[in-house]
């Protein structure tokens, strides 16, 4: 029996992916046994809290939707910072370089790419103008497509810049 059975659509949603998973894939054995929990340790000293400290206040992202980024990451932070973390590394100012100099197929497929990757992080405004860009250029509209390219610069720029600050924040601070 080969071919295929079911897929899952770009981008990624790791819920839909587990449950096409858990559709096909055989059962899981048993868990093993838990093995017995070890004592616990000595009490520490509770140190008392400041009065003076405040809460951080909750940052305002416009080009990082955290919700978004955390739905893609099956709603674990800790996935969504690795993942963000990634974005920038991958997605540098040489990356706007490469798509601002490339012929029209290539900024096309950059564009496509960088489209995806964003959406897989929450960059929605990103992957907006990204997915513009890719059917301007597609479609050989290049008047539009050479304003699109500074666009899509300027809000890579944007949005790694939010997701630094982001990644600067305590993991439980609500991002809006």
């Amino acid at each position: 029996d080969a071919g295929m059975n079911d897929y899952v659509s770009k981008p990624i949603n790791i819920a839909k992916l587990g449950a096409v998973l858990e559709r096909w894939l055989p059962e899981a054995p048993p868990p093993a046994p838990t093995p017995e929990p070890e004592p616990e340790p000595a009490p520490v000293a509770e140190i008392p809290e400041q009065q003076d400290s405040a809460p951080i206040p909750a940052l305002a992202f416009q080009a990082f939707d955290r919700a978004a980024g955390l739905a893609s990451a099956a709603d674990n932070p800790v996935l969504l910072r690795r993942l963000v973390t990634i974005f920038i590394d991958t997605y540098d100012q040489s990356w706007a370089d490469r798509l601002a100099a490339a012929e029209p197929a290539e900024a096309a497929r950059l564009a496509h790419a960088l489209r995806g990757a964003a959406l897989a992080i929450g960059g929605l405004p990103l992957a907006e103008l990204c997915g513009t860009l890719e059917d301007e250029l597609r479609a050989s509209v290049t008047a539009t497509a050479e304003a699109g390219r500074a666009e899509v610069a300027a809000a890579l720029t944007r949005l790694r810049i939010e997701l630094q600050l982001y990644l600067h924040t305590p993991l439980e601070e609500p991002c809006a």
